[in-house]
């Protein structure tokens, strides 16, 4: 029996204070001090030093305007990570004159603002004093120590601004850190008045990007000459799925009707063709491009009928009902071109006030995937920022590889290679280079919203051919790029700047396969020459699929926010298992690293040395990088049942706040002969104001969620949770005693956990897993307790409420065969309420 999901109405219990100290062991007892050389480093800032000193001199010669101010820059590479209040607080500018703008490589990397030429003169100083320095000399002793921590430096030069100028549509991305300071405002108001007068057409937004479009001849003066800019570079073209096959048939075969009460899904693409299958369908429809010139490709018409219909487009039946409506946002005319993110964004910001559209599709690829460890592109920061404000969510596909890939590989290494098998192909032991074009691209690493992955089922008779099953993730479906076994600036990733939780696509659904026909998907051409139907196949198409959903979500569930939809996604996705097939991947690695450390094979070394190569590779996070959390269950999103019950919780929170909530378990589950009684899923997800040129900031958030053994009340739970001290600064409950008490397992993780706060990077997805046995129904004496948390960076104001959405499913394991209706009996011992629904088929009496 199908029922609609719950609102858990129980008791709140809230604590105001959370204890961020953690015990740490004093690491430096005893260890062995070792002598750094540091001849390399002071030949490398040696020649940054002259390298900065000529680059700056051209720059003065390159300039042809005279402007009241001018601003310099330098960017600097560090060993570890930057914090601008290390000795004291605002540091480098007071002491050097350098005022932080952007940082990038998880903020191993800064650029600066000169704005003091008497104090950065001081600092330029210490870097002469450093490496004019005999090796004998201990850096503790001098002045100059702080210079060690610095990899090297660079003049922000014009060629360092200008990156691939290659059309005529260009990003500028600005300096805008600075904005407020006198000079930098100068500086820009003269920008804008010299596009204006020289009639280059541009627009900007209000997070420092300015689009110039058909103004190339002028680039060149604009980079030599106003000094508010940090980066110029062509806006990457954009791709469609590979060519489409037609196929022949002499119509679509079917109609669908009209339906005003459908969710309306916006349709980022070539356009949707006005043809009879989806004419009933559009609700309106927008177009970025310059000038009108109809509709170029198929594509778009081909994705908004996976929209509409989803699985059920392969269903046979003449009369198709579909699950959306559509709107049409037309941004390139072919398979391929670019086009302006400002003028997109004013697209969905209209779409989603006109239409109180907030379910998006963006099936349009990158075909450039990035480099390992990249940063958050401005594009993704865009989607984020749109998805905050107007609690929108946009699909995303996670991009395909390139048709030549594996004639590239084969190439460049041999014919017979390995390394284009699957799985091989997506992260090898040879050279990164080989794999990285397996990596995501922009904006497909959008926080806030949801990237789609591809498995390699057409929906129709699931044949495949580089893929060996159609359950596993397609061949050419892209991973997440974020690699913590790489160096950066030649120093290794600390525990506390990695994030396991962040990965990226989030989902996977439906995509076909690659090369034959046969294993592609068949969908809705536009009907001309033929092609009333083509073949496709690729991430683009496992995106709609997603949104599909979204949208039977959102027609049986109205009220709740898109961040509770995203979590009902995640919460039902299960694995595709394509962990079980990384394991020769993951040892080869291991083999490597284990030789070029200890000079002998993994399987020589210690158990001890075992588990610190064991943490670098796993076939576990490599398997997440790839699928995310695999395919969601339409079921299970959708419904609960008698035997499995969902609860949709959405609440508000403040940095240093426990929330507490008690569910309580039916007594009859104790009567199961079998010892695992109930699996407990939950998601968390949460939307943020992502934070603009810092990598560690750009979500300043922590929110996330365990599950407790539940004490006499709530309050009294978050006030165990919250560990108080007494007067002296002493836990009331020592830690151990705190576990005895609250935990059910004896790991009872959080589903994100934090060290350092103001230094970590934050996930705002989490999912974690609980499996219940009758000993632990017994110890928690069937109350289970659901907490949250929540910690902000020192970025963000105390006092602001956050929202999140936390998705809870318990389920009966099927082995333990019990009659009972765990629904009506959750449902009889709690205050809750079921979501509002608009589906009346389903039974929506609660028994309370």
């Amino acid at each position: 029996m199908k029922y609609p999901h719950l609102i858990l109405k129980n008791p709140l219990g809230i604590s105001t204070k959370i204890n961020t100290s953690r015990y740490r062991k004093n690491k430096n007892k005893n260890k062995k001090v070792v002598v750094k050389d540091y001849s390399f480093q002071k030949e490398r800032l040696k020649h940054s030093h002259e390298d900065f000193k000529q680059k700056r001199n051209l720059r003065k010669l390159q300039r042809t305007i005279e402007l009241p101010y001018i601003l310099e820059y330098i960017e600097i590479n560090f060993f570890d990570q930057f914090n601008n209040d290390i000795p004291n607080k605002d540091y480098y500018k007071k002491i050097y004159g350098l005022i932080p703008v952007s940082q990038r490589a998880f903020n191993k990397t800064v650029l600066f603002y000169i704005s003091n030429e008497k104090l950065f003169s001081k600092f330029i100083n210490l870097i002469e004093k450093f490496y004019n320095s005999s090796d004998a000399e201990k850096p503790s002793d001098h002045d100059w120590s702080i210079i060690t921590i610095i990899h090297s430096f660079e003049f922000l030069s014009s060629d360092k601004i200008k990156r691939s100028i290659s059309d005529d549509m260009i990003t500028v991305s600005l300096t805008d850190g600075l904005k407020g300071e006198e000079r930098w405002d100068t500086i820009h108001n003269e920008l804008i008045s010299y596009l204006e007068a020289n009639h280059i057409d541009f627009s900007s937004d209000t997070n420092g990007l300015i689009e110039i479009r058909n103004a190339n001849s002028y680039i060149d003066e604009i980079v030599n000459n106003f000094d508010v800019i940090q980066k110029v570079q062509s806006n990457p073209p954009m791709h469609v799925s590979p060519s489409a096959f037609g196929t022949k048939k002499l119509g679509w075969g079917f109609y669908t009707e009209k339906n005003d009460n459908l969710p309306v899904v916006g349709v980022i693409d070539t356009g949707i063709g006005d043809i009879d299958p989806l004419k009933p369908l559009l609700v309106g429809e927008i177009s970025i491009l310059d000038r009108s010139c109809g509709i170029g490709d198929s594509h778009g018409t081909s994705v908004a009928s996976l929209v509409a219909f989803g699985t059920d487009l392969s269903n046979g039946k003449r009369l198709k009902v579909s699950s959306a409506n559509l709107f049409s946002i037309q941004v390139i005319y072919k398979e391929e071109g670019n086009f302006s993110f400002i003028k997109l964004k004013n697209a969905i910001i209209e779409a989603h006030k006109v239409h109180n559209i907030r379910i998006f599709n963006l099936s349009i690829c990158n075909p450039y995937s990035f480099e390992y460890n990249a940063d958050y592109s401005e594009y993704a920061k865009m989607l984020d920022e749109l998805a905050y404000i107007y609690d929108l969510l946009i699909f995303i596909a996670a991009g395909n590889l390139s048709e030549d890939y594996r004639e590239y590989v084969k190439c460049e290494l041999s014919e017979d290679t390995s390394l284009v098998n699957y799985p091989n192909h997506f992260y090898n032991e040879h050279n990164q280079c080989y794999s990285q074009p397996t990596n995501i691209g922009s904006p497909s690493e959008s926080m806030n919203n949801i990237t789609v992955g591809a498995i390699a089922s057409n929906i129709y008779d699931n044949r495949t051919d580089l893929t060996i099953s159609h359950e596993l993730p397609s061949y050419f479906s892209r991973k997440y790029h974020i690699d913590y076994t790489q160096q950066i600036n030649e120093s290794d990733f600390n525990k506390h700047q990695k994030n396991y939780n962040i990965f990226k696509p989030d989902i996977l659904m439906p995509g076909g396969d690659w090369e034959t026909d046969d294993s592609k998907m068949e969908v809705l051409g536009r009907g001309q020459l033929m092609d009333y139907y083509v073949k496709l196949s690729g991430t683009s198409l496992a995106a709609p699929l997603a949104a599909n959903l979204a949208a039977k979500i959102i027609a049986r569930y109205p009220d709740i926010n898109m961040q509770s939809v995203k979590a009902l996604l995640i919460n039902s996705a299960e694995s595709t298992k394509i962990g079980t097939l990384l394991s020769d991947t993951i040892n080869k690695l291991k083999d490597i690293e284990s030789k070029k450390i200890y000079g002998c094979p993994f399987n020589g070394l210690s158990s001890t040395e075992k588990s610190l190569i064991s943490r670098k590779y796993s076939c576990e996070r490599l398997a997440k990088y790839i699928e995310g959390h695999g395919v969601p269950v339409e079921d299970k999103c959708l419904n609960s049942t008698n035997k499995r019950v969902t609860f949709i919780i959405e609440d508000t929170i403040k940095s240093d706040h426990f929330q507490v909530r008690h569910i309580k378990l039916p007594k009859y589950l104790l009567e199961s002969s079998k010892c695992s009684v109930l699996s407990i899923t939950g998601t968390i997800c949460f939307k943020f104001n992502p934070i603009n040129n810092n990598s560690i900031e750009y979500n300043s958030l922590h929110i996330s969620f365990n599950i407790y053994n539940a004490q006499s009340s709530s309050d009294e739970t978050a006030r165990i949770l919250s560990n108080e001290k007494d007067k002296n600064r002493e836990p009331l409950i020592k830690t151990e005693d705190r576990h005895d008490i609250l935990d059910i397992k004896s790991s009872n993780s959080w589903s994100e956990d934090f060290g350092f706060v103001n230094r970590q990077i934050f996930s705002n997805t989490q999912k974690m897993k609980m499996n219940i046995n009758i000993g632990d129904l017994q110890k928690v004496d069937n109350e289970i307790a659901v907490a949250v948390r929540c910690l902000t960076k020192k970025s963000v104001a105390k006092n602001i409420e956050h929202p999140y959405s936390l998705v809870i499913t318990i389920e009966e394991y099927d082995s333990i065969d019990l009659e009972d209706n765990l629904y009506e009996k959750i449902s009889a011992i709690n205050d809750v309420k079921a979501v509002a629904s608009l589906d009346t088929s389903l039974e929506i009496e609660i028994a309370n």
